[in-house]
């Protein structure tokens, strides 16, 4: 199966094998930031509800944790408070957290979590 082909895609991630990007990372480009898979050591998520992230969470950018956010508007208006929208950080090592929405969590991690090595923590709580 070729690289490039979309297991999962939505307006904010993409998903093919062996790798995530985030699209619309790098501010002020809007270039996308891609993620090995196999690089992975923890991914973090929780609902896009505006108290519980105060803080935490940014429309793009950093905010007061060490997690960079790729580009969505929407994220900390608190639009979308329902089961499906969820914020997810990837934690691959470095100091810096990569952040983004995904629009479908379950069907992201149904493909994802195969893909993943077996020691990789998945959690729905951003520690941060």
């Amino acid at each position: 199966m070729p690289k490039s082909i979309a297991l999962y895609e939505d307006e904010f991630c993409k998903v093919t094998k062996g790798e995530i990007k985030l699209k619309c990372y790098y501010f002020p480009t809007g270039q996308s930031k891609r993620i090995q898979l196999s690089d992975i050591k923890a991914i973090y998520y929780d609902d896009q509800t505006f108290k519980k992230m105060f803080g935490v969470v940014k429309s793009w950018g950093m905010s007061l944790s060490p997690i960079w956010w790729a580009s969505d508007m929407g994220r900390t208006l608190a639009l979308r408070e329902n089961d499906k929208y969820k914020n997810v950080v990837f934690d691959n090592g470095s100091s810096i957290k990569k952040g983004c929405s995904v629009a479908d969590m379950s069907a992201f991690l149904r493909i994802v979590r195969p893909m993943l090595q077996p020691d990789t923590t998945i959690s729905s709580t951003i520690p941060y």
